[in-house]
């Protein structure tokens, strides 16, 4: 199971995972649309033994966007409004912060969306 903050499973060649910067559905979402999206993790060549090399490479960046594919062969992802920084997230009086950890970031643009095998995008409630 791959995740990109692009990745996949250790199979025999799959697919890649679909481009942020070209896939039509994500470029669709206003949200995306514009950015010039780069690559700051991949399960697949990253150590992703822990959460540590993920917020080292990603932490810096104010919005990510995250597809993954699992056995079943879905698709699917979100995407973040803001950092995944713990000091930048606590910063804000609106979130809620612990021991100096994130544990709810408020966000009204967040979103999680599933490509395949069907493209929808689902929005908080």
């Amino acid at each position: 199971m791959g995740t990109w903050v692009w990745a996949w499973p250790t199979s025999a060649a799959p697919p890649p995972l679909p481009d942020p910067n070209a896939d039509a559905f994500l470029q669709a979402q206003p949200e995306i649309a514009g950015h010039a999206w780069v690559k700051c993790f991949d399960s697949d060549t990253d150590d992703a033994s822990t959460p540590a090399a993920f917020h080292a490479q990603c932490d810096a960046f104010a919005e990510t966007v995250t597809i993954a594919r699992n056995s079943l062969g879905f698709t699917f992802g979100g995407y973040a409004e803001g950092s995944w920084n713990k000091d930048t997230c606590c910063a804000d009086p609106a979130n809620r912060c612990r021991d100096n950890d994130c544990w709810y970031r408020t966000a009204s643009a967040d979103f999680i969306f599933q490509l395949e095998p069907e493209a929808v995008r689902f929005d908080p409630v």
